[in-house]
């Protein structure tokens, strides 16, 4: 078998953008005859591009061409390898193609004067890989390189966001309060506020509580009714304010320990246009030991304009009063306005980074997170997890930047795809499909094919060994940020994190699966209602991105199909496990639901089917199914007027607290052996490096493979399906 070798320079663009390459012919390269390539599949399941370790040693004419390349352009210079046989010396083969490594470039003398250099498939996928952490902005317009790159509209898209119901609670307390009350003149009794301390910030109107350092009441003569002139002339407790935050019904809670009887203790609610009272009383305890105990628990209907609520003592008499300790405490369950967000949808945000990183040489291409009206490679049918979209904080709470531009964010690709997975067990890696060069994202078992490409039958050297990195003793999935649990809703929220065991004995290995993006719908909504805050403070979610799970409805036109997008809200059969379900945001991506998404590539071993959840953070308890509607009909008869499109859900009621069920799809092994390749062979497996490689009867696939050019030795290591 004859080899010829040549060095093909690249002189510039054909008139389609395709490269032009001046090509020489070169004597063998020293070290060819040690040669080998290698494919690798990395922790994200691709298959890495071409690479080789081995060190070709060119001289002569060879190692001028290389030499002034690196001297006129540096390590960015583009010049192939290419490597011929033939047998008979007519009809040449190419059996090998690889770029020159000009970052292992050097230049040597010794008896002679020689360039030494790696090859491999070095280009726009070394790259991508080399960029995975360059923090694109969404905005951008231009590539890393200069280059001008798509925009997309869907990384600018206008949606609403709906309100979330949320609890408010305010509380003002107060402990030994000493005052004094002075009756003058003729009357013999006095009306003032009682005292409860000072008070949080409120949404239920102005929260006006009394000290007790200046109770100043209204005086009168026991034995005349006051009426409402009590009321006018003291200070409610809570006054309505108009206000964008709708309540529902207000639950009082109010208690009052002192040291002495007062004459008595009531509550009004007052109308101050109609003159119009309703009043509520205190339950009242009194003996020596503990003295005096006030307790009063209304539900009364939220405050109306010109209305007050009051809380306020009589005495009969001047003198002081002790306070023990005393808390007036209101609670509510409470509503926002809708609002307006710019959101940026998954599939363009993956291609948007993947373009700018390569300089607009690649686009990312997915079933899973593409959709019929993608702006990049559009999907047949909705993908399971293209129904969201991302915004960061300031964006959720319509904040502009000091110099008043919108508040785009920046992401890698190496955050968007670690926040993804750790959500939907997905991978990532290069494909060429009719002759593009696309960036595949999709659930990680697309990575290991059903279709064949090589049967290997008695390989030599074969050995079979347990892969310790892939069982997993422990498994923490969720999200990294979420409500702060000390908080009144935080106690309601799921979106945490869960951590759940295999029961394995032998192995100590923890997988961690966190995704840094904010999913919890109660931070979502503080971030929301910042909008209602006037100040420009920084907020702790500002620079934090949210994720969102959306619903599309395909609406028919004359013109086609129009995609109209929504936040996907509301869960059923919760069974009063959270609160306001109708209005909860990202069920679909819960940490139980993640946690199910990985349950085929974590219970891998002999006798795994569970996940047996541990420990929990906040609401472990929270269950329900998430809410679909699958089209609206209408005329006479009935026709299908919209259809709506949810993300990936397994459509069954889901408790956050319940064991994961699943089937492994790997087995835990590696084997390897030697085995001998033709040329075209090693070819096939490098344009088809997901397809099945069959190992005497069991279904395997690559993990990696080691090629040998000159006796056509290849080193394999495989992956077995269980």
């Amino acid at each position: 078998m004859e080899s010829r070798f040549k060095l093909m320079s690249r002189t510039g663009t054909d008139d389609n953008g395709a490269p032009v390459y001046f090509s020489t012919q070169i004597s063998e390269p020293v070290g060819f005859d040690g040669f080998s390539s290698k494919l690798v599949r990395n922790a994200r399941h691709g298959i890495s591009a071409e690479f080789s370790d081995s060190d070709l040693e060119f001289d002569c004419e060879a190692s001028d061409i290389i030499r002034t390349a690196y001297q006129n352009i540096g390590i960015d210079a583009e010049i192939l390898l290419v490597v011929e046989q033939s047998c008979n010396a007519i009809d040449w083969d190419e059996v090998y193609r690889g770029m020159i490594d000009f970052t292992t470039y050097s230049d040597n003398t010794d008896q002679y004067r020689y360039v030494k250099c790696k090859t491999g498939d070095v280009g726009v996928m070394t790259t991508f890989n080399n960029r995975m952490s360059d923090s694109v902005l969404m905005n951008a317009v231009k590539g890393a390189d200069g280059s001008p790159i798509t925009s997309y509209s869907n990384i600018n898209k206008e949606i609403t966001l709906p309100a979330k119901k949320i609890i408010v609670t305010n509380k003002a307390s107060a402990e030994n309060v000493t005052g004094e009350v002075t009756i003058v003149g003729t009357y013999n009794s006095i009306a003032f506020s009682a005292p409860f301390g000072t008070s949080s910030i409120s949404e239920f109107g102005d929260f006006i509580v009394n000290d007790g350092t200046n109770n100043i009441g209204y005086e009168f003569q026991i034995g005349n009714s006051p009426g409402t002139n009590i009321m006018k002339n003291i200070n409610p407790v809570i006054r309505y304010v108009e206000s964008d935050v709708i309540l529902g019904p207000i639950h009082i809670e109010a208690y009052i320990h002192a040291h002495d009887q007062f004459g008595s203790l009531s509550a009004c609610r007052y109308n101050r246009l109609t003159d119009t009272p309703i009043y509520y009383s205190f339950d009242r305890i009194y003996n020596t030991v503990d003295r005096a105990k006030y307790t009063l628990s209304i539900d009364i209907e939220p405050l109306k304009e010109n209305e007050e609520f009051f809380i306020y003592a009589i005495e009969g008499f001047s003198g002081s009063y002790t306070i023990i300790d005393a808390y007036l405490k209101m609670t509510s369950l409470s509503t926002y306005k809708d609002s307006k967000c710019k959101v940026s949808m998954i599939h363009e945000t993956l291609s948007h980074v993947a373009e700018y990183i390569t300089d607009g040489k690649l686009t990312v291409k997915s079933n899973w997170f593409g959709r019929p009206d993608s702006e990049i490679n559009p999907a047949i049918s909705t993908g399971g997890g293209s129904m969201r979209c991302l915004a960061n904080g300031l964006r959720i709470r319509n904040a502009t930047l000091t110099d008043g531009s919108d508040g785009y964010f920046s992401v890698t690709m190496k955050e968007l795809y670690d926040s993804l997975n750790a959500i939907d067990n997905i991978g990532m890696g290069f494909s060429v499909e009719n002759g593009i060069l696309y960036i595949r994202i999709e659930p990680w078992k697309w990575f290991y094919k059903s279709n064949t490409v090589l049967t290997i039958n008695s390989p030599s050297r074969k050995t079979r060994e347990v892969d310790t990195d892939n069982i997993f003793s422990r498994i923490k999935i969720g999200y990294k940020k979420y409500t702060d649990i000390e908080d009144t809703n935080g106690l309601d929220a799921f979106h945490t994190v869960r951590e759940y065991s295999t029961r394995i004995k032998a192995v100590e290995n923890e997988l961690e699966l966190l995704s840094k993006f904010v999913a919890d719908p109660y931070a979502l909504e503080y971030t929301r209602r910042k909008a209602l805050d006037k100040d420009t403070n920084d907020w702790k979610y500002d620079d934090e991105i949210f994720i969102i799970c959306l619903k599309s409805k395909a609406l028919l036109t004359p013109e086609g199909v129009v995609y109209a997008y929504m936040v996907d809200t509301s869960l059923t059969n919760s069974d009063n496990s959270i609160v306001s379900p109708e209005t909860i945001y990202n069920v679909r991506i819960s940490p139980a639901r993640n946690a199910m998404r990985w349950a085929d590539r974590v219970l891998s071993f002999v006798g795994a089917s569970l996940m047996y959840l541990s420990t929990a953070v906040s609401n472990a308890n929270a269950k329900g199914k998430a809410y679909n509607v699958t089209s609206e009909k209408s005329g006479n008869p009935p026709i299908i007027t919209a259809t709506y499109n949810y993300g990936y859900d397994p459509g069954t009621v889901v408790q956050e607290n319940q064991s994961i069920e699943g089937i492994g799809f790997l087995k835990p092994e590696k084997i390897y052996f030697e085995y001998p390749l033709q040329p075209f062979q090693f070819r096939a497996i490098k344009d088809s490096p997901y397809d099945r490689i069959v190992v005497d009867g069991e279904i395997c696939y690559l993990s990696e493979l080691e090629y040998q050019y000159k006796d056509g030795i290849a080193k394999f290591t495989v992956i077995p399906q269980i």
